[in-house]
């Protein structure tokens, strides 16, 4: 939900925002992902398609999610030097009648399918798809290490509190850390959204998890978010459509 316009001389303010999941929430998801044999990239990534779903009033939902772009099956990978990270879209649909245990089942099948075109380049899937408009307007990126690990040492100099930057070409993006309790960053523009929306929408995520890790078998159409978060949505799209 874009709340903000950007005015002519600024076009991105960074804002970041930290929660963390309780401890115990987080051990029932990682429980669900090992007994559905998914990752737990796969969990958040089918809980946040439900999310944007009532968001959007739609079963088909795409953003963007960061890969490593190193295919297991290409000879010799693990001896290449270089960045090979990419952004690739994700698609997720579902139905009325699916159920949330199905839903990570058929994401992460999905998932392991497109493995093999992570290398394609975002410009070149959009230009195959239509050029008239962009895929998704924020990304996901699960790392593949705890947050405690940012601390450095050597056997002489010990570096804390070491903060680092990183803007994307989009104005929302989520980063999950897997510690102990999943640790959830959300950097966002604040030209373009307000904190306060951005903190309801962490609290639709944080119920959605909590539903979902504690009954995976009910249908995904039973799930819900805050209402005030989802009319306020509706109203912000009709409000930038008539504007």
């Amino acid at each position: 939900p874009k709340v903000k316009l950007q005015t002519k001389n600024e076009t991105y303010h960074h804002k970041r925002i930290w929660h963390q999941l309780d401890e115990s929430v987080s051990s029932k998801l990682r429980i669900l992902a090992a007994a559905n044999n998914v990752t737990a990239c796969t969990v958040f990534h089918a809980i946040w398609a439900v999310v944007l779903s009532k968001y959007s009033i739609s079963r088909d939902v795409v953003f963007g999610s960061i890969v490593s772009g190193r295919p297991s099956d290409l000879p010799d990978v693990e001896r290449m030097v270089g960045l090979f990270i990419n952004c690739i879209p994700v698609r997720i649909t579902f139905n009325e009648l699916e159920t949330v245990m199905e839903l990570l089942r058929k994401v992460q099948a999905e998932a392991i399918d497109a493995q093999k075109y992570h290398y394609v380049p975002l410009s070149q899937i959009a230009k195959s798809v239509n050029d008239n408009f962009a895929l998704f307007d924020h990304i996901i990126t699960y790392e593949n290490y705890p947050l405690s690990t940012q601390q450095h040492e050597t056997g002489i100099v010990r570096l804390g509190e070491i903060q680092v930057f990183e803007q994307t070409n989009y104005d929302f993006n989520i980063v999950i850390f897997p510690d102990t309790g999943f640790v959830l960053r959300m950097d966002f523009n604040e030209l373009v959204y307000e904190t306060s929306q951005v903190k309801k929408i962490i609290g639709d995520l944080d119920a959605m998890i909590e539903q979902v890790v504690e009954d995976p078998s009910r249908p995904i159409e039973s799930l819900f978010t805050r209402a005030d978060s989802v009319a306020k949505y509706v109203e912000n799209s009709l409000a930038n459509r008539i504007n």
